[in-house]
């Protein structure tokens, strides 16, 4: 049973977290500038390590840190000292603030973030996300050939520059502390960082970067980066060697100063917070959140609640196919996608090369991959049992431009697609497949009848 404690106190959790802010005090501050520096405002920055932008004693611009000395942020700044890499922020001198604490100071870079370029609701185009994933998976790469992680790659983090090139920042997560929860790898809830988790990072990153429309090839790259089991993931330098995949690389274009501005409101509306605590070191917090959320769940069932109609809580249940069932112009769309996916699990464990091509339009993207996926299966002799694919969730999404020009009348619905555990038996051995994680994918369908032309 956990002791109550005020909201005053802190939440004890064995990795000491200074209040934001908290380290520039007066002594820091007058001991800089007796060194030289001219200390200016804020940048933002969460747990101490408040990032200040100042000039140093030669009147260049630069961003100072405090950290504690010994702790983990200075020890990572020190190893960072001697590294040299034009898309990784410039650690270029560690000095002293006072009897206990250190200054990190880095060089000032003159640059938008990418949360900020995608706040406004613009995705890049492929020649972008080739140069993003090709300059910041090659920034990481030199990193982890240096035996350094990042460990908080997001949109907030990676600089985008007057020429359209990326440059990673803040790399002072302390080891305790994980980067920002929405591109958090699921090893990384329980705390610790590695270069698998960094890879993991940008893969999310890119699929956010890529908008509502997600490219299949940086579809196929970045689920070889997101696997859940970290040592099946790709290597930083393996992603950015796959870059040309996407097309030719691009600039990434900043938008006018008139509409960063704009982004920039949104951007700090909803950005998360880019630390917080492992799972195994919010205990208490829970406790007290739970508390909250009882009295708030008491309120709710005494006065009942009100919640916008969306497509996850469509107050109409999703009708259920039957075997027989024709998918004709007059079949709800989800109900097709259904019955189409479960004709495609039958197509590969029978090896039915005719009920496979029936899921797809002829010719179409979905077509071609799924006749190559026939013949690897017969050409290593595997044999698959057990799959079972479920679609649930579904909402109806816009269909890209390109299309929906060459397909007139198609839909798109965005479903969440979980899969069964397998058994998989390749000349004569057998083994069992986890059941993957559920996902969200995008389908693109053509009615008369129903036939599948893009997943995404």
């Amino acid at each position: 049973m956990f002791k109550r404690r005020s909201p005053s106190q802190p939440v004890k959790t064995g990795i000491k977290v200074p209040r934001a802010g908290a380290l520039w005090d007066e002594r820091a501050t007058k001991a800089l500038q007796k060194q030289g520096f001219t200390i200016g405002g804020t940048l933002g920055g969460e747990n101490g390590l408040v990032p200040r932008r100042c000039l140093d004693r030669n009147g260049r611009h630069v961003v100072i840190r405090i950290c504690k000395r010994g702790d983990d942020a200075e020890i990572k700044a020190r190893r960072l000292l001697p590294v040299s890499h034009h898309g990784i922020e410039d650690v270029i001198e560690i000095r002293q603030a006072g009897p206990e604490k250190v200054a990190i100071v880095s060089r000032w870079v003159e640059a938008t973030n990418l949360a900020v370029i995608l706040a406004g609701g613009r995705a890049l185009e492929p020649g972008e996300l080739a140069t993003l994933l090709d300059q910041a998976a090659t920034a990481l790469a030199y990193l982890h050939e240096n035996r350094l992680v990042h460990g908080d790659i997001s949109p907030a983090n990676i600089l985008v520059l007057p020429d359209g090139s990326v440059k990673l920042i803040d790399l002072l997560t302390a080891y305790g502390q994980l980067g920002t929860r929405r591109y958090t790898p699921p090893e990384g809830e329980y705390g610790g960082h590695s270069a698998a988790g960094d890879v993991y990072s940008l893969g999310v990153v890119l699929q956010e970067a890529a908008g509502d429309y997600v490219p299949p090839r940086l579809n196929v790259i970045t689920s070889l980066m997101c696997r859940t089991d970290p040592a099946e993931r790709i290597s930083a330098r393996t992603a950015a060697a796959r870059a040309a995949e996407l097309g030719a690389p691009q600039p990434i274009k900043r938008g006018n100063a008139d509409g960063l501005v704009a982004n920039e409101l949104r951007d700090r509306a909803v950005r998360e917070p880019t630390r917080y605590l492992p799972r195994a070191m919010e205990s208490r917090k829970r406790y007290f959140s739970f508390i909250t959320l009882a009295v708030v769940a008491a309120l709710a069932v005494g006065v009942g609640v009100w919640l916008p109609h969306s497509g996850w809580l469509d107050s109409k249940p999703v009708p259920v196919a039957s075997a027989s069932a024709t998918l004709d112009a007059d079949t709800d769309p989800r109900v097709a996608l259904q019955s189409l996916a479960t004709q495609r699990d039958q197509a590969i464990m029978e090896l039915d090369d005719k009920k496979m091509a029936d899921v797809s339009e002829p010719g179409s993207t979905v077509a071609k991959d799924d006749a190559n996926l026939m013949s690897q299966l017969k050409a290593k002799n595997v044999k698959i049992t057990g799959l079972k694919t479920t679609l649930d969730d579904f909402t109806a999404v816009a269909v890209p431009e390109h299309l929906a020009s060459k397909y007139p009348g198609a839909q798109a619905w965005r479903a969440r697609v979980t899969q069964s555990a397998t058994t998989r038996t390749e000349n004569g051995q057998s083994r069992q497949v986890e059941a993957s994680e559920p996902k969200y994918q995008t389908f693109v369908l053509v009615s008369s009848p129903w036939r599948l032309v893009e997943v995404y």
